[in-house]
């Protein structure tokens, strides 16, 4: 039977924003391993909480109710959200959660993921679009499970994911480097004038989109 924050951790103190959140927030279920050294609160809330206010909670839960013992406290929050949310809509005022959960979790998958980007080509489709490397694609399969777990099994929403690989911002650089010393030295083998060769430049960099940065 689930019971509400404060009733379970009447004597917790925490910052006044989250104690707002927490009013309404239920505790359906608090669990510990056989050693009794981990101990897992499960939490079910109308409304999304910052990943980084769910860690400042585990902390102050294990600084002010168990300070003497050597137990680790893991918050498992499920949010029950209304109908306006979508894959979309969650990412777009959840985001910086999923990125610091991504670091909390590994610092190499969260780099790739900061380097990313989101589409959503259909409600619940999301294409995943990373730089790719061979880093990126051996951390592919693990990163979208992960994201699957926040969005559906946390939040409660369906969405499919699909990942798409784009050449790093590096080597279109390099390559745009190339071919402009490229068709520099070649203008002034052949003695080409400035200008025209100025030009030829303009067009390639539009023709491949290059920004010059």
């Amino acid at each position: 039977m689930s019971k509400l924050f404060f009733d379970v951790f009447p004597d917790l103190k925490v910052p006044s924003e989250t104690e707002r959140l927490l009013k309404e927030v239920e505790v359906t279920k608090v669990s510990t391993n056989p050693q009794r050294n981990h101990l897992r609160v499960y939490l079910l809330s109308s409304r999304l909480i910052e990943k980084q206010q769910i860690f400042r909670l585990e902390q102050d839960i294990k600084k002010q109710l168990f300070p003497d013992q050597a137990l680790s406290i893991k918050i498992i929050e499920k949010f029950h959200l209304s109908s306006q949310y979508n894959p979309k809509k969650l990412m777009m005022v959840y985001y910086d959660s999923v990125l610091e959960e991504f670091r909390h979790y590994s610092f190499l998958e969260y780099s790739i993921l900061k380097r990313a980007s989101m589409e959503f080509p259909e409600e619940e489709k999301l294409t995943l679009a990373l730089e790719d490397s061979v880093v990126a694609r051996e951390k592919s399969e693990e990163m979208v499970q992960i994201l699957e777990k926040i969005i559906c099994e946390r939040c409660g929403l369906n969405v499919d994911i699909r990942l798409h690989y784009t050449e790093s911002k590096e080597k279109k650089h390099k390559k745009k480097n190339l071919i402009v010393e490229a068709v520099v030295c070649h203008s002034v083998h052949h003695s080409i004038p400035l200008l025209f060769t100025l030009q030829c430049l303009q067009m390639l960099i539009a023709m491949t989109g290059w920004s010059g940065t």
